[in-house]
């Protein structure tokens, strides 16, 4: 019923659209695909659940609050908690997976306890002083109250994916913790080997033997790359191909509506994302009038064009070579970020993180000039919730708009 309904919602839009604009012929092939499906973008990852045993959805900008909303979406949803229930993501370290867990598949009695455990757990997340994305934050306390309504066998989990992380009690210098961190492993492979481990343990002992991993931009990639840029040519491995290499037929990725990157000597490095494809994809959405929707990229329009997501070298290959599939889920305009945790750098906690800041700012560079008022700043705005929307949005509205006339 709610295909039938989704359809009949695609027609209408389509034909009040038809009455207002001419169709470029630049984007006609990709609109009569897109008036000829029929999944929202929520329904489309649920059914490669049906064919494949691990999706991988490729995040946004770290920072994006409504790829989360579509999350959200998709994990309360019946089918997720009885088939799939375990998240694996990029974000955090694979250290903190059992205090996590037990956060996760605590009822706490009030909100109090529950946001000054998670508080806890947020201030040691990864291997940097702070992670101050605030949509992690929330996703990790919806998560929470859910497993809060569900019953025991079927409580989700969270497996983090990053590097095992000693502890910040173990590093006094920044040469400690620069030589620890230069003995890592490549972080793509370290990913993948956690996710492997973690996997194979939950197939072992779980009846549920599906997963969700969300893994951000390149990481996601079933193909490596290549950085060709300035004469040079690095070769850059993905946790993602790793993965579908591990377990042939049985992976399926999913790319989101987002930016695509002019190449890093471009002369315009200020504002360097711009939309895919030149804004054609877009274009073809925003004709139609659809916010919400997923395909496989194999036999679509969208599959067969030039890999542009990765910009820093030269490619004949197509985005169907990258990718299982594509969800738009809401326009850029409507897209947002959130930074700042309320309450994180509280009193007792904020002579630790200047301590961790003065530490890790020389190691990467960050903040070396003036770094006593740039610490300062920084613990004055962790604590602030603060709204973004992407930067010149309307000059590179354009860039869409122009497909439209």
């Amino acid at each position: 019923m709610r295909r039938i309904l989704f359809f009949i919602l695609i027609i209408f839009n389509t034909y009040a659209c038809l009455g207002q604009k001419k169709l470029n012929n630049e984007i006609s092939s990709y609109v009569h695909f897109l008036q000829k499906n029929s999944y929202s973008a929520k329904e489309y990852i649920m059914t490669l659940w049906d064919k494949y045993d691990i999706v991988i959805f490729c995040e946004r900008f770290h920072g994006e609050v409504t790829q989360y909303n579509l999350l959200l979406d998709i994990i309360k949803d019946e089918r997720f908690i009885s088939n799939i229930g375990n998240i694996y993501t990029e974000i955090g370290s694979i250290t903190i997976q059992q205090d996590l867990n037990i956060f996760l598949q605590t009822n706490y009695s009030n909100e109090e306890l529950r946001k000054d455990q998670l508080l806890n757990i947020y201030r040691n997340l990864t291997f940097s002083p702070y992670w101050e994305k605030y949509n992690f934050y929330h996703f990790l306390s919806s998560i929470n109250m859910l497993n809060n309504t569900v019953q025991e066998s079927l409580k989700l989990k969270i497996h983090p994916l990053s590097f095992e992380f000693p502890g910040w009690e173990n590093f006094k210098t920044s040469t400690e913790y620069k030589n620890w961190f230069y003995e890592q492993p490549n972080f793509d492979s370290i990913m993948a080997v956690n996710f492997i481990k973690q996997y194979e343990i939950q197939l072992k002992n779980n009846v549920r033997k599906k997963a969700l991993v969300i893994l951000n931009y390149r990481h996601a990639f079933s193909k490596d790359v290549k950085n060709e840029m300035q004469g040079n040519s690095i070769y850059i491995p993905n946790t993602a191909r790793y993965i579908f290499e591990k377990y042939p037929q049985k992976v399926a990725n999913v790319l989101l509506n987002t930016w695509t990157s002019l190449p890093v000597n471009n002369p315009d490095i200020g504002d360097p994302h711009v939309p895919i494809q030149g804004g054609k994809w877009d274009a073809s959405f925003k004709y139609i009038g659809i916010k919400s929707m997923g395909f496989d990229f194999e036999n679509s329009p969208f599959g067969y064009d030039t890999f542009d997501l990765w910009p820093f070298s030269t490619t004949e290959l197509k985005y169907k070579d990258f990718f299982t599939g594509f969800v738009f889920y809401l326009p850029l305009t409507e897209h947002y970020e959130l930074y700042g945790i309320p309450g994180l750098v509280s009193n007792d906690f904020r002579e630790e993180l200047r301590r961790r800041l003065e530490i890790f700012n020389p190691v990467w560079n960050w903040d070396t000039q003036g770094q006593k008022s740039e610490i300062n700043k920084t613990l004055k705005q962790l604590n602030r919730l603060q709204k973004e929307r992407y930067y010149k949005l309307n000059r590179k509205l354009k860039l869409i708009d122009k497909w439209l006339n």
